[in-house]
């Protein structure tokens, strides 16, 4: 049997559905719900005459993928609004048996959902809907139907609705809705009233003698699409045998005037909601009322609208100039030190200052005309004066290269000092907690006692300290990179052996070797109140056995032993190799010659200490004893300006630094030889 098929769009349909209470299960939240039966529903839609839908409930019909995989249970086919809002709970299984479509739905256990769930208990809310979209049908009028019927042979249930008022023979789908493609077949051998090739057609009254179709009166069949409102009108009924010629004209006239009017009114929805001419024609083809175009409106702009993240991204502006003046700069810098150029910079690689200037000049439209070589005394003066870039792009570029040398020098008072945080210039107090009281026994019935903590306080004021560097315009000319990074190395390596001696000088050599004045005690660091000084005599086994009984007998400030074991013997260049004696591991074959420092501490010696005289100093990270740091943040910082006793630029180099003593017990010295 030959069979003829169409495709269309159609929107979710939606059929009534039953609860079965006795499937309630209050605990579990859940209850069985029959979403089809297998009745037949009356759909009238706007493309034809009305027609009886059915759902075929053969295995092979019915997609229950999306129900078996968590499909929502909804209010009332809620599709906007927020999620709490419209989803009530989800679809935890669905099958088919005998009676129809079955599903066990879950309800949500959140407060707003409660109330609806225990309606439905009561069965005060008893009625459920399904949702669904149909992919085909096939038409099943039998000879003799009075009404077109369709049977749908592959559909899919896409969520579960609580309503008030369930689908019935008069709801309507909605064609307005997101809309889906369907394909319809139709049966050759269908019966008088089956839909042939025209079922898909209009009815419509010529308002003129059209060739072929009829004369002017006549109603007659078209295709929704050839509908011409200056040809056709929609309104069907035929005039009464006492109506005169004028009467009828008048009538043609004005609904005539109505269907342009309705027209128009598309036409500008169309164009306030900013959609196309071909989605205004087809509703003014269909005859759509102006609710359900601005209904349908409203759906399309919000399909069309953009999803908008929760959070917000960014990404490099590889355009910007603060982008390109950074690479640049890194370039410089990267040659200065003699290390690869990054790839996000090889475009300057081989540039020399006065074409890396001349790019700086050209974001401002300056420099046109110029050769970066040719003019290069004009180019970089240019630069220099007329753009903050230029001297920013140097800026940068020292700061690339002191950095690195700053960060390698590794001065030796790193590895002895704690670091610290200092926020501004004012004196810090650096208090030392004494420790937890002692328990007490409580008897029975007894009653717990209060402690205190013993504390102490020591001071440390950050002093800015710096000087002023000039890079000649010369320099910049002649593109002199060596004397760039020789200037930049040394101020990093400079500022890192100037933190060195400024510490040695605060906090080890005063007061002949034996440190600042303690706030704590009114003494010396090294002091005999302190009782961290070894006997007279050149570093040796016994005197490092001698300071390790010291430091281990310290006491805190509520009077515990501390328990501390020194980590570091710290000496002279002079005494340097004498302390890596005392402390590398031997063979031994005999036990008087084993060596019993050996890998216990680590020898560090420093230019700034001179003579013979030694300290075992403990791992600050474990006593600190002394203390170290920057205001805002670490090392030095650097600032530009134009040169004005240097015809170039000037670096201003400062340093934020603090450090001193805020403790004695870490720390045991001996006057050496």
């Amino acid at each position: 049997m030959k069979q003829k098929t169409r495709e269309l769009m159609l929107p979710k349909l939606r059929a009534q559905a039953a609860v079965l209470p006795k499937t309630l299960d209050a605990e579990a939240r859940t209850v069985e719900v029959l979403f089809y039966s297998g009745a037949s529903f009356q759909r009238f839609p706007w493309f034809d005459d009305p027609y009886e839908l059915s759902f075929s409930l053969d295995k092979s019909a019915v997609r229950l993928g999306r129900f078996n995989n968590g499909a929502p249970l909804v209010d009332n086919h809620q599709t906007f609004g927020s999620v709490a809002e419209s989803v009530l709970g989800v679809v935890e299984k669905a099958w088919l048996a005998d009676d129809g479509g079955h599903a066990l739905v879950r309800f949500s256990a959140r407060e707003g959902v409660d109330a609806i769930f225990k309606d439905v208990q009561d069965r005060i809310l008893r009625n459920f809907s399904m949702g669904a979209v149909i992919h085909q049908m096939r038409d099943i009028t039998e000879k003799g139907d009075a009404q077109k019927r369709l049977l749908a042979i592959d559909w899919e249930p896409h969520e579960l609705s609580l309503v008030a008022v369930p689908a019935d023979a008069d709801a309507q789908a909605l064609a307005v809705a997101e809309k889906f493609p369907c394909q319809i077949n139709f049966s050759a051998a269908a019966g008088a009233n089956a839909p042939k090739e025209d079922a898909m057609r209009i009815k419509v009254r010529l308002l003129a003698d059209v060739e072929e179709l009829g004369k002017v009166g006549e109603i007659v069949e078209i295709d929704p699409a050839d509908f011409d409102e200056t040809l056709h009108s929609k309104a069907l009924k035929a005039p009464t045998g006492g109506e005169d010629t004028n009467v009828i004209q008048l009538a043609v006239a004005q609904q005539i005037k109505r269907d342009k009017e309705r027209a128009e009114s598309i036409n500008r929805a169309a164009s306030h909601f900013g959609l196309d001419a071909a989605w205004a024609q087809r509703h003014i083809s269909l005859g759509t009322m102006i609710e359900d175009v601005l209904t349908d409106a409203s759906a399309e702009r919000a399909k069309k609208a953009p999803v908008i993240l929760g959070q917000v991204s960014g990404g490099t502006d590889y355009e910007s100039r603060e982008w390109r003046s950074d690479q640049m700069a890194l370039a410089v810098a990267s040659r200065a030190r003699r290390v690869e150029v990054p790839e996000s910079a090889h475009q300057y690689a081989k540039a020399s200052f006065s074409e890396l200037a001349l790019e700086v000049l050209g974001w401002y439209g300056r420099g046109r005309g110029k050769h970066a070589r040719l003019d290069a005394p004009e180019i970089v003066g240019l630069a220099l004066h007329s753009t903050s870039d230029f001297p920013l792009l140097l800026l940068n570029a020292l700061n690339k290269t002191l950095q690195p040398a700053y960060e390698q020098a590794n001065p030796s008072y790193r590895r002895i000092a704690s670091p610290r945080q200092f926020s501004d210039f004012r004196p810090h107090h650096f208090a030392k907690a004494g420790d937890f009281p002692v328990p007490l026994q409580v008897q029975e019935n007894g009653e717990f006692t209060y402690g205190t903590m013993g504390e102490a306080k020591e001071i440390v004021t950050a002093i800015t300290y710096g000087r002023i560097l000039g890079l000649s315009r010369q320099m910049l000319i002649n593109d002199d990179l060596s004397a760039f990074a020789d200037l930049a190395t040394k101020a990093g390596r400079r500022v890192a052996d100037f933190e060195n001696a400024t510490f040695y000088t605060i906090c080890i050599l005063a007061a002949a070797g034996l440190g600042p004045t303690l706030v704590e005690g009114a003494v010396a660091v090294f002091n005999a109140a302190h009782n961290n000084l070894t006997g007279a005599g050149a570093l040796s086994n016994t005197l490092l056995g001698s300071a390790w009984a010291l430091m281990q007998a310290q006491t805190s400030i509520d009077g515990l032993k501390l328990n501390i074991g020194p980590s570091f013997v710290l000496t002279s260049p002079a005494s340097h190799v004498l302390a890596r004696t005392l402390l590398t591991e031997i063979q031994a074959t005999q036990a008087s010659n084993i060596n019993p420092f050996a890998g216990m501490m680590t020898a560090i010696s420093d230019a700034n200490m001179t003579g013979t005289r030694f300290y075992v100093l403990a791992d600050p990270g474990a006593l600190p004893n002394y203390v170290y740091g920057f205001v805002g943040g670490t090392g030095p910082r650097t600032e530009v300006r134009n040169g004005f006793n240097v015809d170039g630029v000037e670096f201003k180099v400062a340093l934020d630094f603090a450090c001193g003593a805020i403790d004695f017990r870490g720390a045991v010295s001996g006057a050496g030889a």
